[in-house]
């Protein structure tokens, strides 16, 4: 078994785990679920701004009223997210991706395997254009 499949295992372990343990409330369940290490640095959109983090840094994103310094920090936050969410917002908008009817992990795992192969596939060739 690869080594992403039993990082994604062990992700939906913890999932499933913190939700027996936890009693539902009337918040959204995303924000009481917490699944990063004392040692990680979690960079986080305004939608958890409330929600205390383990995470040894705290990169929340602020919301209200802000102050320049905390604008040129929601900026600095922004850039290193962007970085990661570009490939779903590509398969999101230009793919019709980012749902799916599976419900076994394996064959979720597949099916995004196949997708993001079609995304390399689809950068690759913007960037070919682009030069």
């Amino acid at each position: 078994m690869s080594k992403d499949l039993e990082e994604t295992k062990r992700g939906y372990n913890l999932i499933a785990k913190e939700y027996h343990s936890l009693r539902i409330s009337g918040k959204k369940f995303h924000n009481a679920i917490d699944l990063s290490n004392s040692d990680d640095i979690v960079y986080r959109d305004k939608g958890y701004n409330g929600t205390p983090t383990r995470a040894k840094g705290n990169g929340t994103m602020c919301r209200g009223n802000l102050t320049p310094h905390e604008m040129l920090r929601n900026k600095r936050i922004s850039k290193k997210r962007n970085q990661g969410e570009h490939p779903f917002r590509t398969i999101h908008r230009a793919m019709n991706g980012g749902n799916t009817k599976l419900t076994t992990l394996y064959r979720v795992f597949v099916q995004q395997l196949f997708v993001f192969s079609a995304y390399n596939i689809y950068r690759l060739a913007t960037l070919t254009r682009m030069q």
